[in-house]
């Protein structure tokens, strides 16, 4: 094998590591971001519950219903945009595994 064969070779396996280091690194990103999306969504709903029945036991407002809904809406649509951003950068990261 020669000189320049032997340093492609060796930059080729950095490049790998890297990418490798870089996914591993990200995929630990997005694993967090989708427990802490799906914690905010399980307070949500229990927010919700308490409240609808502060509201049934006459101590609470039909606001506070309306406030706990929107707050579950809204972190449900954080947990579909974490696990939709997560399938979408896995397949544009497949697409660059093919070789040109």
């Amino acid at each position: 094998m020669s000189l320049r064969e032997r340093h492609a070779r060796r930059e080729l396996l950095q490049r790998v590591r890297y990418e490798m280091q870089r996914t591993h690194l990200e995929l630990e990103t997005a694993r967090g971001l989708a427990r802490a999306a799906e914690q905010r969504a399980a307070i949500a709903e229990e927010t919700l519950r308490l409240a609808s029945q502060r509201y049934g036991a006459q101590l609470g407002s039909f606001l506070d219903i309306v406030e706990a809904e929107l707050a579950l809406a809204s972190s449900k649509q954080a947990l579909d945009y974490v696990v939709g951003s997560r399938v979408l950068e896995r397949s544009v990261a497949g697409s660059r595994c093919v070789p040109p």
